[in-house]
């Protein structure tokens, strides 16, 4: 089976990295996926694992932009002469185009859900969600089937996948000592990580106002805190008013964060709002990290009774200080939630069990061909 994975861009980011990873596992799996985008940075990283793509102007956020019509004829000439069986859309911009490519050449799509959208009136009038539907989470399939009225039986709720043992792999080969003296912090240290765009909505500010009182009590804690954003200056400047600024560490934004994750102890994300997903949460369950997160999390319902997870109220600085300084006092439990993480991304999140359930919905919509 041939598939192509249409979306905007393949830029470092999120929806790219996850065409990359399913691409991968499809191809080991026996088929072949290959990318149709406007090209992107992670365009050498996708050729070095054998996954071939194809570039066409079609970066626009708006969905009807007259030059996606006109570059349309040529992907639809590449898709046949590459005899595509299925076109798997992962942005609105790639719904529409596939929707378009359906009623000219009957090649059935389906298309990946990435988060929560608003049901606007182009996506009311022309919904383009293909012959399945796949939620990344259950509260987005929910917020299909009640906001956008999508038909449920067509919506299927498939967890991202991450490479789970490659992640543990690579931070296990990472020369702790080594990474630890790079970021400043020394081997009897507990580092407390975080890995988040620096926007409100993300609650580092939580994160850093529950750290402030730990600081001056525990003078082995430290934190690593990953990600670049419009609040970076503001949270910099309450670290530094603090003098706290050679204990919390901003490392901006890293392409690869398993040095980052390899350093630490613990993860922390303190979300303000709903994630339709959190693969940084993900990632660091893979990489043997206990993680503390806001009920408020899509799969909060999932992993509520799991070991490896601590849940506490958005906003709550008190929980997230709290839960902190439980771990401090409690390195071998620390211990035994890092190895129940470790297996439970493995059970839930393992990009081989994403790809097989995706590649059963391919065979699906082909069945309704």
């Amino acid at each position: 089976m041939k598939i192509a994975q249409l979306t905007t861009h393949i830029n470092s980011g999120g929806i790219p990295a996850y065409v990359f990873t399913l691409s991968r596992c499809l191809n080991r799996q026996g088929n072949e996926s290959i990318v149709i985008s406007s090209g992107g940075t992670m365009e050498s990283q996708f050729a070095e694992s054998g996954i071939r793509s194809f570039s066409f102007p079609i970066k626009t956020k708006f969905e009807f932009h007259p030059k996606l019509l006109l570059i349309l004829p040529v992907i639809i000439e590449t898709l046949r002469k590459e005899k595509v069986d299925v076109v798997h859309a992962h942005t609105r911009v790639a719904q529409v185009l596939a929707s378009i490519i359906f009623k000219r050449t009957g090649i059935p799509f389906v298309s990946t859900c990435h988060g929560f959208y608003e049901p606007r009136f182009g996506r009311r009038i022309f919904p383009s969600w293909g012959a399945k539907v796949i939620a990344i989470s259950d509260g987005v399939r929910h917020d299909l089937i009640e906001r956008h009225k999508v038909v449920p039986e067509l919506v299927e709720t498939v967890y991202n996948g991450v490479e789970v043992d490659r992640i543990r792999e690579r931070t296990v080969s990472v020369d702790r000592l080594t990474a630890r003296k790079q970021f400043g912090f020394g081997t009897s240290d507990f580092v407390a990580c975080t890995v988040a765009r620096l926007v409100e909505e993300k609650g580092v500010a939580d994160f850093i106002s529950a750290l402030f009182p730990l600081l001056s009590k525990y003078e082995n804690l430290k934190a690593l805190i990953v990600g670049e954003g419009r609040e970076k200056e503001l949270l910099m400047q309450k670290v530094n008013a603090a003098g706290m600024e050679k204990r919390i560490i901003f490392a901006g934004r890293l392409d690869d964060v398993s040095e980052a994750l390899a350093v630490s102890d613990v993860f922390v994300h303190p979300a303000r709002w709903v994630e339709a997903f959190g693969l940084s949460i993900v990632e660091a369950m893979s990489a043997g990290l206990p993680v503390l997160m806001t009920r408020h999390w899509a799969l909060f319902d999932l992993l509520q009774d799991q070991e490896c997870c601590v849940f506490v109220e958005k906003g709550n600085v008190g929980q997230i200080k709290d839960a902190i300084e439980s771990w401090l006092r409690d390195p071998a439990g620390v211990k035994k939630m890092g190895n129940a993480a470790q297996a439970t991304a493995k059970k839930f999140f393992d990009s081989e069990v994403m790809s097989a359930r995706i590649s059963q919905i391919y065979r699906d919509a082909l069945s309704k061909r």
